[in-house]
C-alpha cells in the first residue's frame, strides 16, 4: 500500500513538472511571436546596423562553413526573413532546395514577400518550433544564425538538427557571445544591444559554452571562431558516418 502512495505521489510531481514546463514554453513562445511582430517591419536593419555592416560578410563566412555543393538541401532554423537566402542560393544553385523554419508567423511573412519578389522557386518554408523540428527528408546542411540560444529548448533543436544530417552532413551556428578579453568592457553594450530582442527575465547573451559542448557530443571535428571583438561566435562540426551492418542496420556511431 505504502508503495502505490509513494509511486502516486512521485508520479504526480512528475506530472506536475511536465504541466509546468508546459506551460512555461507557451508562455516563453508567446513572448517570442510578439517580439518578434514587434520588430518584423525593420528586421534586416536590426543585425546590420548592431554589427557595424558586417552582418552579411558574417553569413558568408558561416555558409562557407557548411561545405555545400550544387545540388544540396539546406535546413535554416531561424530564417527569419530571408536575409541568408540569397548566399546559400549560390552555395547549392537553382536545383538545390532551402528549407526555412521560424516560429514567428510575422517573420515568416516577410520571407516570403522576399522570395516572391525575388522570384525564387526552391525556398521552403516552415513555421515550427526548433526543439520541435520534425521533417520526412535528410538534409546536407543545418544553419542557425543568431537563433539557437533563444530556442526553448536548444539541447533538443541540436539533438533533431543533427538527426536530419546526412553523413558527413554539418551543423553551423552563428551567435552573440560575451568576451573574456581585452574587450569585455563591450559586454553591457552587447547585453543592452540584444535585449529587446529576447523574451523578459531571459538573458539577452547565454549559453554559448553549453552549445559548444553539446555539439562536441553529437558531431566530429567541431570548431570555434570568433570576431567582432570576440562578441561573435561561429562554431561548426560534421555528422558522424553510420555504420551499415552486414544486417542492413544502420548505426550512428554518436
Amino acid at each position: 500500500m505504502s508503495h502505490r502512495c509513494s509511486g502516486s505521489l512521485f508520479d504526480n510531481w512528475k506530472g506536475d513538472d511536465i504541466i509546468e514546463n508546459k506551460m512555461k514554453r507557451e508562455k516563453y513562445l508567446k513572448e517570442i511571436e510578439r517580439i518578434y511582430k514587434r520588430w518584423a517591419f525593420c528586421y534586416d536593419l536590426i543585425p546590420r546596423t548592431y554589427l557595424l555592416g558586417r552582418d552579411a560578410s558574417y553569413r558568408r563566412r558561416a555558409i562557407q562553413r557548411l561545405n555545400l555543393k550544387r545540388g544540396d538541401r539546406v535546413l535554416e532554423i531561424g530564417c527569419a526573413t530571408g536575409l541568408t537566402f540569397p548566399f546559400i542560393r549560390e552555395a547549392i544553385g537553382e536545383e538545390g532546395e532551402i528549407i526555412g523554419l521560424d516560429y514567428s508567423k510575422a517573420l515568416l511573412r516577410k520571407a516570403e514577400e522576399r522570395i516572391k519578389k525575388k522570384n525564387w522557386k526552391n525556398i521552403r518554408l516552415v513555421q515550427q518550433e526548433a526543439s520541435q523540428l520534425s521533417l520526412n527528408e535528410e538534409v546536407d546542411g543545418v544553419l542557425s544564425i543568431y537563433t539557437m540560444p533563444l530556442v526553448y529548448d536548444y539541447r533538443e533543436a541540436i539533438k533533431r538538427a543533427v538527426d536530419l544530417l546526412k553523413d558527413n552532413g554539418r551543423l553551423v551556428i552563428l551567435s552573440s557571445k560575451h568576451t573574456s578579453g581585452f574587450f569585455r568592457f563591450l559586454n553591457p553594450l552587447a547585453s543592452l544591444a540584444n535585449r529587446p530582442f529576447v523574451p523578459r527575465g531571459e538573458s539577452s547573451i547565454k549559453s554559448w559554452e553549453e552549445i559548444w559542448e553539446i555539439m562536441r557530443g553529437l558531431l566530429r571535428e567541431v570548431k570555434i571562431e570568433s570576431f567582432f571583438f570576440d562578441l561573435i561566435y561561429l562554431a561548426w562540426g560534421t555528422k558522424k558516418m553510420r555504420i551499415v551492418a552486414n544486417f542492413g542496420t544502420r548505426i550512428n556511431t554518436n
